[in-house]
């Protein structure tokens, strides 16, 4: 995959990773941080012999952060009319002023508005509402043989708590009113959860009912048998229905969708992306390490197939489910798996350190080489580029990710924490991405090895000496030369001994020089070169004649200065001092002597 094709794959990952926690986050906190949590909510529904019923709201709120100038009540009973008397009662300040209303965009929810304008900041309220209703005109009450059948729905509540309190109060009859069990069936699943406690009256009777527990977004029905008898002024006729319902079952509003289904499309193709993403890096890293003889080294081995064996989909797929998973793992909570899955996610996207290649090389010939194609790297670009930290189209890629991420968790720290350190986390488990299996970490070619040569010519020329590129060129089977495999720095000298030949300089990495000396056996040149390094070990040459000794140089940035030395040395004139040039360290601190 080229750069140009990358540069839309990795601005989309980052676009897509500042997206999605917008999507997963809710959308209340949208002005601000705002965080009301309700505790408590205590009903007391009072039953007049004409069927219209007062409901009376007991609610405790606990305001964490932020202030509400609004509180609203979903799910009424269709019908209901407030009573503009609501009273919101502080812990701190006392009552504030409030009054009930109709929701504008809804009939079926009621609004406790707070009438002070800075509304209810931080701390803990009770808030008292009433409304009446109608309860044959709401369909509350259905014929259920000789008795009748009440049903009513509490407001959904915003969050769960404990301890769900309602009392039916209602006239005295012959017949106490009772909590509903659908007929052949000895009890329901809510029912057993139901206390009831019945007190009875000469005038009016009390069924109160209790809920251990109410879950969030949930909207009880409770559902009590009354004696007609206690209706006696009852106006209008009571339906008989037509099949018999559930009565003391769960009535939950229809969730909305729509912004789950936006979040798990995000999601998928986030993980698209990061599959994409894995496949472009191992593409890159596969043919970067085919060209200089290596084998790619991911740290989880791949499966050997062929020549990009590590561009196989499945494992990207697996990849970017793996970041899709421990971003979801980590914002619900499940920090056990979301760990075990990030550490999943290192462990596929990183790569070893390539050795270098330590096979025997072929034939090859030694030949003058033009500057420009000695010191030029005509290798084709990486391609790897915009995942490669190493490079300043990776480093601006992941920049801008990090940038994404960074600003995205900003807005939702104080707001959805868990989904901000989420966001966190799968970005520390991609680096690896970036970070290994860089251009620097693979064995560098001939040509960028030669690079750091180019420097030492000008220093060396101006000294007076003679310098020039030399490369060696592979034969192939038919005799024919290849594209040269390596490039050195040769250096003579027109007032050097007799039997000098020349004074090779070569990059064997960017930070590794080496040098070394060629001259002819048994010549001047070869006994001068004796009394400056004794202890070294002289090989053999390209000639039977001609002997070689390899000298490091202490510092990789002395290396002009430490030529120049060695060939003065050389020369027929005698030179003060003798070059500081060793195998190793000790070595060259005795020669320098």
């Amino acid at each position: 995959m080229s750069s140009a094709s990358l540069r839309p794959l990795v601005l989309g990952l980052a676009i897509l990773g500042a997206v999605v926690p917008s999507l997963v986050a809710s959308p209340a906190h949208a002005k601000g941080w705002q965080e009301m949590h309700q505790t408590s909510d205590d009903v007391r529904v009072s039953i007049e012999p004409d069927g219209t019923a007062l409901v009376q709201h007991h609610m405790r709120y606990r305001v964490v952060a932020g202030h509400f100038t609004t509180i609203d009540l979903p799910g009424v009973v269709e019908g209901a009319e407030p009573l503009p008397d609501a009273v919101v009662a502080s812990e701190k300040t006392g009552e504030v002023e409030a009054h009930l209303e109709v929701h504008p965009k809804d009939e079926r929810t009621l609004r406790v508005v707070i009438d002070t304008p800075k509304g209810l900041r931080r701390g803990s309220y009770v808030v008292d509402a009433r409304y009446r209703v109608n309860l044959v005109a709401a369909k509350q009450l259905a014929r259920d043989g000789a008795m009748w059948r009440l049903s009513w729905t509490t407001p959904a509540a915003p969050e769960g708590h404990d301890s769900v309190r309602v009392v039916f109060d209602l006239p005295s009859a012959a017949t106490e009113p009772r909590l509903f069990v659908p007929a052949g069936q000895a009890s329901e699943p809510v029912v057993d959860t139901t206390m009831s406690t019945l007190r009875r009256g000469t005038e009016r009777d009390e069924l109160e009912l209790v809920r251990a527990h109410v879950a969030r977004g949930e909207a009880l029905t409770w559902a009590i048998r009354v004696d007609p008898r206690a209706l006696s002024k009852l106006s209008g006729e009571v339906a008989t229905p037509g099949a018999p319902t559930a009565p003391a079952g769960d009535r939950r509003p229809p969730p909305n969708r729509a912004p789950l289904a936006l979040a798990a499309c995000a999601l998928a193709l986030l993980a698209i992306a990061i599959a994409k993403l894995s496949r472009a890096k191992a593409e890159a890293v596969t043919r970067a390490s085919h060209k200089t003889g290596t084998a790619p080294r991911p740290l989880v081995p791949a499966r050997q197939s062929g020549a990009l064996a590590l561009v196989a989909w499945p494992r990207h797929v697996l990849y970017g489910a793996l970041a899709v998973c421990t971003f979801a793992a980590l914002a619900l909570g499940w920090i056990a798996t979301g760990a075990a899955a990030s550490l999943a996610l290192l462990a596929l996207g990183t790569y070893r350190v390539a050795p270098a290649c330590a096979s025997a090389r072929g034939r090859g010939r030694w030949l003058p080489t033009r500057e420009d194609d000695a010191f030029k790297d005509k290798h084709a670009p990486w391609d790897g580029a915009w995942v490669d930290a190493s490079t300043w189209r990776g480093r601006a890629s992941l920049v801008v990710l990090l940038a994404a991420v960074a600003g995205a968790c900003a807005a939702l720290w104080t707001r959805a924490t868990p989904v901000g350190a989420s966001l966190v986390l799968v970005a520390l488990a991609l680096l690896p991405l970036w970070i290994s299996g860089t251009r620097r970490s693979l064995p560098a070619s001939p040509r960028r090895s030669a690079r750091v040569l180019e420097p030492l010519v000008a220093p060396l020329r101006s000294a007076g000496l003679a310098v020039r590129p030399v490369g060696r060129y592979p034969i192939r089977e038919d005799g024919t030369s290849a594209d040269l495999d390596e490039v050195r720095l040769r250096v003579t000298s027109s007032r050097a001994r007799p039997g000098f030949g020349a004074v090779e300089i070569t990059a064997v990495s960017p930070t590794w020089l080496e040098v070394f000396v060629r001259v002819r056996d048994g010549s001047p040149a070869a006994a001068r070169l004796a009394e400056l390094a004794p202890d070294h070990t002289v090989v053999c040459g390209r000639t039977p004649d001609e002997r070689v000794m390899t000298l490091v140089p202490e510092h990789a940035s002395d290396v002009a200065s430490f030529v120049e030395r060695l060939v003065r040395s050389l020369d027929q004139a005698e030179a003060p001092a003798a070059p500081s040039a060793s195998a190793g360290a000790a070595a060259a601190q005795k020669l320098a002597a």
